[in-house]
């Protein structure tokens, strides 16, 4: 999958909606069908950060909900489960037939600190957690699940905000094991590198509440002393 959903499949509230988990296990299962016996290097899921959060907690890729702070999770949470049972299916019924591996590929600028200061050595760490973390921490970890410092400061800022429970869906006992090592490999995009510092109240580019970047804490730049390549954004 590389964000070309269907528009009827959209309308049905796209990956916020559970019920799209059968549907893509559906539609892997006739790629695998026709497919299986050529292609030996399979991604279910192409860059997932860029799914769930510039396509359903902003306007930047479509379906542009820009919905800030609660659908992107609800996305991720949907997309990370669709792809733990296509592993399962494939790992089950075609990859001893097949002879192929299969994984996901997520993608995460490099977070470098602003300052060597342990406020900004923090932020680089947690937006890692943030970017990369949301997904690679359910399927690699030992543990599973989502990184601690996503449940926690997401399930905090839920409360001052005055929800009742974390806008941070929770996997249960069950899907924490069905999710964690569904790859046969680790694949990762990275385009270039980000500075970033602690966000504060004092910071005059705070984010909305709720939001992806609010529940993040930092804020982000580029050096402008960093070569360029043409693009706007990307650096080297």
């Amino acid at each position: 999958y590389h964000w070309d959903l269907p528009q009827r499949l959209q309308e049905l509230g796209g990956w916020t909606n559970p019920e799209i988990i059968p549907v893509f296990k559906d539609y892997a299962r006739l790629l695998f069908e026709m497919y299986g016996d050529r292609i030996k290097i399979w991604t279910t899921i192409n860059e997932p950060w860029h799914i769930c959060e510039f396509g359903y907690g902003v306007d930047y890729m479509a379906p542009s909900y820009n919905y800030p702070g609660i659908p992107s999770y609800l996305c991720a949470h949907n997309l990370l489960k669709a792809h733990a049972e296509v592993v399962h299916m494939y790992r089950e019924k075609y990859q001893d037939l097949q002879k192929g591996k299969i994984g996901l590929t997520m993608d995460t600028s490099w977070m470098e600190p602003k300052t060597d200061s342990v406020d900004d050595q923090e932020a680089s760490e947690r937006a890692l957690q943030f970017y990369l973390g949301w997904y690679a921490h359910p399927i690699f970890s030992k543990r599973g699940n989502y990184p601690q410092v996503m449940i926690d400061r997401i399930h905090n800022l839920s409360k001052e905000q005055g929800f009742t429970r974390s806008r941070l869906p929770e996997f249960t006992a069950d899907e924490v094991r069905r999710i964690r090592g569904t790859a046969d490999f680790f694949g990762i995009n990275s385009y270039t590198s980000k500075r970033v510092t602690k966000n504060d109240h004092n910071n005059s580019n705070n984010f909305p509440i709720p939001s992806f970047n609010h529940d993040m804490g930092v804020i982000e730049d580029q050096d402008p002393n960093w070569t360029g390549s043409g693009s706007a954004w990307l650096k080297l």
